[in-house]
């Protein structure tokens, strides 16, 4: 018989796996966490939530999109994921991704915009900024 914990390990490694397959994407289990490998280097950009829904209302209306992530030690923020190439001056905090199905104390990590298969998935920390300029 497995446990509730054991079960959650699974589900961390099948969305790891997928993650993979999907996107190229390499992760990490930690704990309750499913983590990008420092290898990928992504990283969060921690956006106000009246601002993030703005911005991700404007970069859908262009047929952009930019995962982002709620995490739940973050409420008040959104969380758009990035790569740091080209590393520009940052208006918000930068922050470490925790990705669906993570379970932080507070609570789980959620999709607010679930990244789409395509060449580039995350895009650079520049091409981000610049949109987010561009609205």
């Amino acid at each position: 018989m497995t446990t509730t914990m054991e079960r959650f390990d699974l589900r961390l490694a099948r969305a790891s796996l997928q993650y993979a397959i999907d996107y190229g994407w390499t992760t990490e289990v930690s704990g309750t966490r499913l983590l990008f490998s420092q290898a990928s280097h992504v990283i969060g950009l921690a956006v106000p939530c009246d601002e993030a829904i703005t911005l991700a209302e404007h970069l859908s209306g262009h047929r952009l999109s930019y995962p982002a992530v709620r995490l739940p030690h973050r409420p008040e923020s959104i969380v758009f994921l990035a790569v740091p190439r080209g590393l520009a001056a940052a208006p918000w905090p930068l922050v470490e991704v925790m990705l669906p199905p993570s379970q932080a104390p507070e609570g789980p990590v959620v999709w607010v915009v679930p990244p789409r298969r395509s060449p580039q998935p995350i895009p650079s920390l520049v091409s981000l900024l610049a949109a987010m300029r561009g609205r």
